[in-house]
């Protein structure tokens, strides 16, 4: 497990991989210090932590407003990683906070808009999602899809981040 000791809002976004030394599927743990050394430092706290009713399994920790970290408490490991905001990085190379649909899907023709889930959706991988400025409508012409700006992109392990697990006791490995 690596420990991480730095969050640049500049790192590339990784699909499959990670941000930075934050790996998907990592322990939450590798964590602990970063986090820690923020808190216990005196200097102005720069960590959230937020849970949902409906998944109590679930833990997002929230750095600065632009990194969301996405944890399944029962397993201990990070599912899923958001940035938004200010955060610089990239995806693919060209594609962040603020890009235009119409240069993603031009970098990829199997990116499409689902209107059910409202997001930016790839037809074969279902480990990324972009987030749009687009207001709350029923439905958008394609242009307005098409020049909509990216407010936030998620890469994820899916299978983890969409499992829910009755838990009533500790993983075994947390026992050791």
């Amino acid at each position: 497990m690596e420990i991480v000791t730095k969050i640049d809002l500049t790192d590339p976004i990784l699909p499959g991989q990670g941000i930075g030394q934050i790996r998907l599927l990592e322990n939450a743990f590798s964590l602990r210090q970063y986090i820690l050394s923020n808190t216990l430092s005196g200097k102005k706290i720069e960590w959230t932590f937020t849970t949902n009713p409906q998944f109590p399994d679930w833990l997002t920790l929230n750095y600065m407003d632009n990194l969301l970290v996405g944890i399944n408490i029962y397993t201990g490991k990070i599912t899923s990683l958001t940035v938004k905001n200010n955060y610089k990085g990239k995806v693919f190379g060209t594609i962040g906070i603020g890009s235009l649909v119409s240069d993603l899907f031009k970098k990829d023709d199997r990116f499409y808009y689902d209107e059910l889930d409202e997001y930016i959706l790839h037809k074969e991988d279902n480990n990324i999602q972009f987030d749009l400025d687009l207001m709350n409508r029923l439905t958008f012409t394609k242009d307005e899809i098409l020049n909509s700006r990216i407010t936030e992109i998620t890469i994820l392990d899916h299978e983890q981040s969409s499992t829910i697990v009755g838990a009533t006791e500790f993983p075994k490995e947390w026992t050791k």
